[in-house]
Parts: C-alpha cells; sequence; structure tokens
C-alpha cells in the first residue's frame, strides 16, 4: 500500500516518513488517489491564474471580448495540459497530482479531455459569457455538486471524472524529478 500523502510505500497503520495514517485509496490501475483537499488546492491554484489572465484581460478590452478570449484560452489550458503526457496542469503541479485514465491508469484520450473540459470548466465559462441570473444558478449548483461528489465516490471521482472515465491520482515521489524534467 502507498501513503496517501506523500506516495511512498507503507506497511502498516503510518507512514515511516511522514506519519501520515494509511488509509489511502487506489485506483483500478494501482495509483494513489488524490484525497479531495488535494484536489480542491489544485482547482483553486488553476482558476486564481486564470483569473489574473482575466483582470488583465479587462484593463485592454470590454467585457465580452475579453470573456471570449478568457474562455478560448480556458478551454485551450485544460484540454492541452491534462491531455500531456504528464496529465497535469500548473495546479496538479503544485498539488503534485495528475489525471489519468480510469481504465488504463495511462494518459488520457484527447476526446476524455474534451469531455472533463465540457463537463467542469465550461459551466463556469458559461456563467462569465451569459449574465442570466437563473441560469447562473443552475450551473453554480452544479459545479458545487461536481466539486463535492469525491467526498462520497468510491474512486473519489467528480462528475466530470466519471463522464469522462479519468481518475485524478497522486504522483509518486520517485517520479516527480523525471515528472517535472518532462
Amino acid at each position: 500500500m502507498q501513503c496517501g500523502e506523500c506516495g511512498r510505500d507503507v506497511v502498516g497503520d503510518a507512514c515511516p516518513s511522514c506519519d501520515a495514517p494509511v488509509f489511502a485509496r487506489t485506483s483500478h490501475a494501482g495509483q494513489v488517489l488524490a484525497s479531495w483537499p488535494r484536489r480542491l488546492g489544485a482547482t483553486l491554484v488553476d482558476w486564481f491564474a486564470l483569473f489574473l489572465l482575466m483582470l488583465v484581460l479587462t484593463v485592454f478590452a470590454d467585457y465580452f471580448i475579453s470573456a471570449v478570449i478568457f474562455s478560448v484560452a480556458c478551454a485551450y489550458y485544460f484540454i492541452s495540459l491534462v491531455r500531456s503526457a504528464r496529465g497535469q496542469t500548473v495546479g496538479n503541479i503544485a498539488a503534485n497530482t495528475r489525471v489519468r485514465s480510469s481504465t488504463s491508469g495511462g494518459p488520457i484520450a484527447l476526446s476524455q479531455s474534451v469531455v472533463r473540459f465540457a463537463t467542469s470548466a465550461l459551466p463556469i465559462l458559461v456563467t462569465v459569457l451569459v449574465p442570466l441570473a437563473i441560469l447562473q444558478f443552475i450551473l453554480w449548483g452544479y459545479v458545487l455538486l461536481d466539486s463535492l461528489f469525491p467526498l462520497w465516490d468510491s474512486q473519489q471521482r467528480t462528475l466530470h471524472d466519471r463522464v469522462a472515465s479519468t481518475v485524478v491520482v497522486r504522483v509518486p515521489n520517485d517520479a516527480m524529478g523525471s515528472n517535472n524534467a518532462a
């Protein structure tokens, strides 16, 4: 079994390296699943960076043009980075996690990345582009449900993970050096 915090092999009830209790769940491919706080941290880092981009854009263009450019940038950011061999956005790198196929444990296909984006980030972008109160209420409700879903899913997946057949896993410590060099 691997430690859910540092990813090292553990025998017993606590990790000898970081002293974390051992109760980590693993994916079908045997990878340690990322905890909900790690996933939340990665998401906050990603959206904070993208929010800064939106602030810069609004200085140079009107709101609608900024929102369209921001939406295209978000699509490229999430689809291309998660689809890469590393399977990591900037937030994933900071949280030491990556996105993998739930069936093979390997990098995800372009179609999985597009589905993942369409069912996670796209609802947020629609709320930026379409200022309709009822639509925003419904979409933010979906985003909240999607964000909390790992708390009761056996594979700690969000709704967008389930639809795209993906999981978010910890990057093992022994792979971090080679992973960051890729």
